[in-house]
């Protein structure tokens, strides 16, 4: 963390009109994975919530710098996971999907998502030491099943000329169309790490938010299930036959 202090002090000294040299994304090159997409795969997903409150006439130019660069070293960190397959990016969120076969694997992942967090307590110790607004993040990780291979059924929905009973909503529900809509990887159509990380560092539960199936998965380690039993809490929303588990971990290295 050493380096992100550096990166963060630059940003910090470096004059508001020119910043564009600070920090860069790497190339990056998909894991080389078989094409069958059976299996588990989970997604990570880092949300800001108060993107809006970094723009404006009496914002200050730096705190946004910061924002950005909170990003972009997220996506840097993501990307330097091999098991991740795909990572994509936006304003005011990064997203990464990672092949998740056993729980080791998904612990790597889980152990991206403690660095971000302790990036980001980095960065918001900076922001408050210089009277600017704090990063509000939710991190979100859950686990899902491979889309399902229809290749004995294919859906021809989108094909030209073709009449199809089915709107495109039922059809995605189904599973079908997946290679028509060029969704050649692994997704979570419910999108419920987006959902974890809309609910995590809000009322009561801490800023990293995982679902059942992940920490599941990830206790098939007994190593695992040790360390998440001691700093993850599990939360039940009553009445709607759903749980989940948060904490609120940082990394104690330099």
């Amino acid at each position: 963390m050493k380096e992100i202090r550096e990166k963060i002090q630059m940003i910090l000294e470096a004059p508001n009109e020119n910043n564009s040299e600070i920090g860069h994304s790497p190339e990056w090159n998909p894991s080389e994975i078989d094409d069958d997409f059976g299996e588990l795969y989970t997604d990570l997903y880092i949300l800001i919530r108060n993107v809006d409150d970094f723009f404006g006439e009496n914002t200050n130019p730096k705190a946004l710098d910061l924002v950005d660069s909170f990003l972009l070293e997220s996506l840097i960190t993501l990307k330097q996971n091999h098991d991740i397959i795909r990572v994509e990016s936006g304003d005011d969120y990064v997203k990464a999907t990672a092949f998740t076969p056993d729980g080791e694997t998904a612990g790597y992942l889980f152990d991206s998502a403690v660095q971000i967090n302790t990036m980001l307590d980095i960065y918001n110790k900076t922001l408050a030491e210089n009277n600017m607004p704090r990063i509000d993040v939710g991190i979100g990780m859950a686990t899902f099943p491979g889309n399902p291979d229809d290749e004995e059924t294919p859906c021809h929905c989108h094909d030209e000329g073709h009449e199809c009973d089915n709107d495109e909503e039922e059809c995605l529900s189904h599973g079908h169309g997946i290679e028509n809509l060029e969704f050649g990887y692994a997704t979570d159509f419910d999108n419920t790490a987006l959902h974890m990380a809309t609910i995590a560092n809000s009322d009561e539960l801490d800023p990293i938010v995982i679902n059942e199936p992940t920490y599941s998965l990830m206790s098939d380690s007994e190593t695992l299930k040790d360390f998440l039993d001691h700093n993850l809490e599990k939360v039940i929303f009553e009445g709607e036959d759903f749980s989940v588990f948060h904490g609120n971990i940082v990394s104690e290295e330099e």
